[in-house]
């Protein structure tokens, strides 16, 4: 049913600026009549503001939810109700449009009696299943300030384990761009000056440094073909993550990676076990809270694992049963999990679980960077000088 922007003023001289659905224009005007306004403009919502379109339309990025949650957190805490405190946030976001545009249609929404979760739910831009059953259960028990509060912790811990995974990747990431460039410019600019000399020369060149010319060769004439290479691996790549049964396979090679797997492993629990025990803790079913866990679930591999856990539940079967007969999960969480459901004492394991694997998380990250980074500058160190260690044989076979 489409949005109308209505502006009227009642008969007793107070006036509204919101949006009302009604399946046409004069349907509006006929529903403002009728609850007592004078209609001073109706228009179609989308023709109105591009502001809400985009709100309507537009998927906000992670770091805009987490200001919208932790300022509406704020203010229904402080004391304010939803309506009031919805309005306030329009003049803290002016210079954040993205996030005005939801909260201006959000607000009109609830004036009309819709629920916070219902209204962000229509709008389709962004807020996961989770962030919708956690609002859900908040404004079911009355506690919508604290259930925001405690998807603001959540948003604020998800970004800190992406932030520093991030950052830990930044310096070998800079120092492998750098080394490789200091190679191809070695190979395609200086290397070709050498060859000049060594073909005047006219003496036969040692086997390392004809190896090493002909790469040198290759990457000036034939540079789009690497190009051209990048590109189709990327394609394939994506295709890969968009096939069902291919990310499955692509998922299950990345968990069986030395060193790299056992990192993913630990990232996988530690999410799982926050976003369940964080839905469990605000009174969400077991069965729901796994249903809302697998939307907002990215690896394939885990996806199986929770299908297979909510089968066990429906079956009267303990959840852990499922997670035990895959070997891709940590015995350690499994046993974890086995101890919370024989003690009855589930969702508390699960913060526990989260804590313990947010710390193994950051250690193994540690860990793994400690190790990368020598070894890059080994190998690259080594290319290097075995490019230079070619030039100098040629060099020496010549005077000799």
């Amino acid at each position: 049913m489409p949005y109308f922007r209505c502006r009227a003023v009642h008969i007793d001289q107070s006036e509204i600026d919101e949006i009302r659905e009604a399946e046409s224009l004069e349907l509006a005007i006929s529903n403002l009549q009728r609850d007592g306004y004078v209609p001073i403009r109706v228009v179609p919502a989308h023709t109105f503001s591009v502001r809400l379109l985009g709100a309507a339309g537009k998927r906000l990025k992670n770091r805009e939810i987490s200001i919208f949650t932790q300022e509406l957190a704020t203010l229904l805490q402080a004391g304010l109700p939803l309506d009031s405190a919805l309005k306030s946030m329009l003049d803290l976001t002016e210079d954040v449009p993205s996030i005005n545009a939801v909260i201006d249609l959000a607000l009109q929404r609830i004036k009309q009696g819709i629920a916070l979760s219902d209204a962000l739910t229509e709008q389709d831009c962004g807020f996961s299943r989770f962030y919708i059953g956690i609002l859900k259960a908040g404004e079911a028990g009355g506690d919508l300030g604290g259930s925001l509060q405690h998807l603001s912790d959540y948003l604020e811990r998800l970004e800190a384990l992406r932030s520093s995974v991030v950052s830990a990747l930044v310096y070998p990431g800079i120092l492998l761009f750098t080394s490789l460039a200091s190679i191809t410019l070695l190979m395609t600019l200086v290397l070709p000056q050498f060859a000049e000399l060594f073909d005047l020369a006219g003496k036969e060149l040692p086997a390392p440094t004809k190896f090493v010319m002909a790469i040198a060769n290759g990457l000036r004439i034939y540079w789009w073909v690497l190009i051209a290479l990048f590109i189709l691996v990327a394609m394939l790549l994506q295709h890969v993550l968009r096939t069902p049964h291919l990310r499955y396979l692509w998922d299950s090679y990345c968990l069986t990676l030395p060193v790299v797997g056992e990192l993913l492993k630990r990232i996988e629990v530690t999410r799982f076990s926050y976003t369940l025990g964080s839905l469990m803790s605000k009174g969400v079913p077991l069965l729901d809270a796994l249903t809302m866990v697998k939307s907002t679930t990215v690896n394939s591999v885990m996806v199986e694992m929770i299908d297979a856990a909510r089968l066990n539940l429906k079956q009267g079967r303990v959840m852990s049963g499922a997670f035990a007969d895959d070997r891709k999960f940590p015995k350690m969480a499994i046993q974890m999990l086995r101890l919370g459901e024989e003690t009855g004492n589930l969702q508390s394991v699960l913060d526990k679980m989260s804590v313990t694997y947010d710390r193994e998380v950051r250690a193994a990250m540690q860990r793994l960077l400690s190790l990368f980074e020598p070894i890059l500058i080994l190998v690259l160190g080594v290319m290097i000088a075995g490019i230079i260690f070619s030039v100098l044989m040629a060099v020496v076979s010549i005077n000799d």
